[in-house]
């Protein structure tokens, strides 16, 4: 059984860390480990690399690799996906532990490398966790290390929780220091899930803040009502409050909706509310989409709300498509109704692409029509190809039909590349077929690269060429990545040749990243390896973090520089906000330090903004504390506008001040805009609270104009208030020119804009351009 559940949580993990090009740590939420070996409770050091591997104290289970039952080599190449894995399992099962490394090594250059390293280490951390954790301090590929790192810390963590954490936090910042730590802390919480809390909030970093949501999952579903109150204790300005009510939430409502919207009731209105009801909402949809569609309809518009109408649309459309379209054709006109109609269309295409192709061709020809035409292109193509392509081949002669035509056979061509790369090589030559090509080349060059590449010289040339090119070199960077790079440098010098490096080094990293920075290091100082740079700078430093640090000072001032001074920047912010400003201070160039700043303070913010704000007032006035200012007060508003808005009060007036009031008024008008206009009304007369109101009068125009209308007339600074007022009038022009010309009449505006803004409205009428 432990086997399984880590393989599980593994196969997860690197599956998405494959698709996404990054890493993806896996909680293990549900797996409940039981070491089957014996060792101490006392674990070496994780530097300490002299860890024995004696198999001795293995189970039965792990006999010597020579009566492993199969060749890895043959059971990779098994076709039949069932038979494979249950043919992986058998072999892993006979595996001792002095034959993981060697098979994993097999593995890892395999086509299903995720599944198959998956089963192999879940295997290794069951019987030998010690050499599992010895095996991590090699310099792995980052998915390699999020399988590894995580199982082994998980384990560890079972039997003695305290030493696991203890050795986690003894690894050097970054990415195997945060999945090992999230791992102890998510296996702690099972068990004692406050103290798991207690720790995860000393930490102070990334991987103590990751950890909460999978905290307080673990305690709600053992104590809900613990859990509940430890969340209202937690600080309202915290990121990890937010975090925690969502899982809180979310367990509530699958034991008892009823108790759950009670609970809700009791909260006051704020952000924190919005959380709560966010996650409410998406429980319900799962169970009763109707009920949670008609508490939608209730609540007042705004962001939080169209966020729930996606989540009620896209849960509905699973089990009553055509439910959820009589209700989705219901909502006000908005894009966020164009969304929900995309997602119900999608999900109907799944099952009856035909009903679902009839009922858009009811449907008048705009911009709608064709993405849901897309949408079901896509969706048809995975259960009828040509069914899907006689139908939009039947399509009127337009862009929609070439990008239905592009969706279906991008479709065909993950299943079977090579007899779409046929049907493309037949279609007559054009636009079409060159757009056609460049998905199906990419999928094509996962199993035959020489095919891709003859299918993209044979058909496309210039830009088409040069952008079928990029899905050639992200699957050939997967499987081969230095003679990927060497197709690349043997390729002319142009643009193409750089493009086509960037994204083969760009998948090495995410593979291989010290392979792909040693690479990278021994390329001439030119422009293509600049460009290089620019585009792996986030994914060098996270993977290695000292060496970008030191290759900065190597580097000409340049855009390829400032990428990865960001990239560093970002990277120190999450585990050292004051660390990270200190390294970002030595730095000479004027842009670079600005921006840098002005990432610490954003990140810092976001955690912890009573830290950064007590911090800022300690700097020196000028550009570099302005720039802190507008970083704190736009993140800190997002979680807690009134104690951003009190914070600000105390600062000096000024442009930076002004520009703070409206960010605070314009993320508070989206969250609530009732208390955002109380404390509008309480503000004393100033340019700040001029600044304040126009923020909040353009965020509002779209959900009440005319009170925004108001607002804006009741700005002080005469140039200010005609701007704002102009802006808002515009806006609403777009949604009721009947209202909007009204209220140009009463408006303050100069006759000569009045008379403008009204003939603007008469005209769109009579061409037809409102947009109803």
């Amino acid at each position: 059984m432990r086997l399984s559940i880590i393989v599980v949580a593994l196969v997860l993990s690197l599956g998405l860390s494959f698709a996404a090009g990054s890493y993806f740590a896996p909680t293990f939420l549900a797996a409940r480990l039981t070491p089957q070996t014996t060792f101490t409770a006392k674990f070496p050091s994780p530097s300490d690399t002299s860890v024995s591997t004696d198999t001795s104290t293995t189970t039965a289970g792990s006999a010597a690799s020579n009566s492993a039952p199969g060749d890895l080599s043959s059971i990779l190449t098994e076709p039949n996906s069932y038979r494979q894995l249950k043919d992986l399992t058998a072999y892993a099962d006979h595996l001792s532990s002095a034959d993981m490394p060697q098979a994993i090594q097999k593995a890892e250059s395999s086509p299903n490398s995720f599944q198959t390293v998956a089963i192999l280490v879940g295997r290794w951390v069951e019987i030998d966790p010690k050499a599992a954790l010895a095996e991590t301090q090699k310099k792995r590929s980052r998915a390699m290390d999020a399988a590894l790192v995580s199982g082994v810390y998980a384990a560890l963590a079972e039997t003695s929780p305290s030493d696991a954490l203890t050795m986690a936090q003894q690894l050097p910042p970054g990415q195997k220091h945060d999945m090992a730590v999230e791992s102890v802390l998510s296996e702690m919480a099972m068990q004692n899930p406050s103290q798991a809390l207690a720790l995860a909030q000393s930490l102070k970093n990334t991987a103590g803040r990751n950890s909460v949501y999978a905290i307080f999952t673990q305690w709600a579903d053992k104590d809900l009502n613990q859990a509940t109150q430890a969340v209202l204790q937690l600080s309202p300005e915290e990121q990890q409050r937010s975090n925690a009510l969502q899982a809180v939430m979310n367990v509530m409502a699958q034991k008892d909706q009823q108790s759950a919207l009670a609970w809700l009731n009791q909260i006051p209105p704020g952000r924190t509310k919005t959380q709560a009801e966010q996650g409410l909402v998406s429980n319900m949809a799962a169970n009763d989409p109707k009920a949670a569609a008609d508490y939608v309809s209730k609540l007042p518009n705004g962001q939080e709300k169209n966020g729930m109408i996606q989540s009620v649309a896209i849960q509905w459309a699973q089990t009553d498509a055509q439910g959820a379209l009589a209700w989705a054709q219901g909502l006000p006109a908005s894009q966020m109704k164009q969304f929900a109609l995309q997602q119900v269309t999608s999900f109907w295409a799944q099952s009856d692409p035909q009903a679902a192709a009839s009922y858009l061709a009811t449907l008048p020809d705009n911009q709608q029509k064709n993405n849901l035409i897309q949408n079901v292109a896509i969706q048809w193509a995975q259960s009828d190809v040509p069914g899907a392509l006689a139908w939009a081949q039947n399509l009127p002669a337009s862009q929609t039909k070439k990008s239905a035509l592009q969706q279906i056979v991008s479709q065909w061509s993950q299943n079977d590349p090579q007899a779409a790369a046929a049907y493309v090589t037949g279609l007559p030559d054009g636009s079409t077929k060159s757009e056609i090509v460049s998905s199906v080349a990419t999928q094509l060059a996962a199993t035959d690269v020489h095919a891709a590449l003859d299918l993209v010289n044979k058909c496309t040339s210039g830009q088409a060429q040069q952008n079928a090119m990029q899905g050639i070199a992200f699957q050939w960077a997967q499987t081969d990545p230095q003679a990927a790079v060497t197709y690349g440098q043997s390729m002319p010098a142009s643009g193409a040749r750089s493009s086509f490096l960037r994204s083969v080094t760009a998948q090495w990293f995410s593979n291989d990243a010290p392979a792909a920075i040693d690479w990278l290091k021994g390329l001439p100082d030119d422009p293509s390896k600049d460009q290089i740079i620019e585009g792996v700078s986030y994914q060098w430093a996270q993977s290695d973090l000292p060496s970008a640090q030191a290759y900065i000072a190597s580097m000409p001032a340049g855009q390829a520089q400032t990428n990865l001074v960001n990239a560093v920047t970002n990277q120190l912010a999450q585990q050292d906000p004051a660390k990270a400003l200190d390294w970002v201070n030595q730095l000479s160039d004027g842009k670079s330090k600005m921006m840098g700043i002005s990432m610490v303070m954003n990140q810092w913010a976001a955690n912890d903004p009573a830290g950064a704000a007590s911090y800022v007032q300690t700097m020196a006035p000028g550009p570099s504390q302005d720039s802190a200012i507008l970083s704190i007060t736009s993140s800190w508003a997002g979680n807690d506008p009134a104690s951003a808005a009190k914070w600000v009060s105390g600062l000096p007036a000024g442009s930076a001040n002004n520009m703070a009031y409206a960010n605070i008024a314009s993320r508070w008008a989206a969250a609530d805009p009732a208390q955002a206009s109380d404390w509008l009304m309480q503000l004393p007369a100033s340019s700040s609270k001029d600044a304040a109101i126009g923020a909040f009068s353009q965020q509002l125009t779209e959900s009440d104009p005319q009170d925004a209308f108001q607002w804006a007339e009741s700005i002080g600074d005469d140039s200010k208030r005609q701007n704002t007022v102009t802006t808002v009038l515009s806006r609403w022009m777009n949604t009721d020119p009947t209202s909007a010309a009204a209220a140009v009449q009463k408006s303050t505006l100069p006759d000569d804009q009045k008379n403008s803004l009204l003939n603007r409205t008469s005209n769109q009428q009579t061409s037809g351009g409102i947009n109803q």
